[in-house]
């Protein structure tokens, strides 16, 4: 998607205030964008980065659950998403979110995600049922190649 030169503009804006940490006011920047581009997978984007740093994750889960609706392939909105999920307390839908993306496409980012939750699984944080899932995982991602089949 192209954008105009005063949006254009707009995003130097934002990532100025973002660099200055100053993301209530880079929220207010994104909202006129957002206005012009209702279904942008990078606005959305930019929306979930700032509400997370808000510790909003409530708002950060609703704008990286659009980006990952717009464009499911994208690990860093899937990985964002799931985190913000952890934070609120929706763990199984945060492992749902895992799942699915890992059922479409190879992890780079969510590797370390997957290597805790096994190391986490063996201490038992509670995703039992997911155990199973969670080894799996770990041995199609994480393990060498030669060592993926053994039991």
């Amino acid at each position: 998607m192209k954008f105009s030169k005063e949006d254009e503009i707009l995003f130097e804006r934002f990532f100025l205030l973002k660099e200055k940490r100053q993301f209530r006011r880079a929220l207010k920047v994104l909202d006129l964008l957002e206005s012009k581009y209702k279904d942008n997978n990078v606005i959305h984007g930019l929306y979930g980065l700032s509400y997370f740093e808000l510790n909003d994750f409530k708002n950060s889960a609703k704008h990286y659950g659009k980006v990952t609706t717009i464009k499911p392939n994208s690990e860093l909105a899937s990985l964002g998403l799931y985190v913000s999920l952890v934070h609120i307390g929706k763990d199984r839908k945060a492992l749902k979110e895992l799942y699915r993306y890992t059922e479409i496409n190879e992890p780079k980012l969510y590797i370390v995600t997957i290597k805790e939750l096994m190391e986490d699984n063996i201490d038992g944080i509670g995703f039992k049922t997911d155990r199973k899932k969670i080894q799996n995982l770990y041995k199609k991602w994480c393990l060498p190649a030669n060592l993926r089949t053994i039991k």
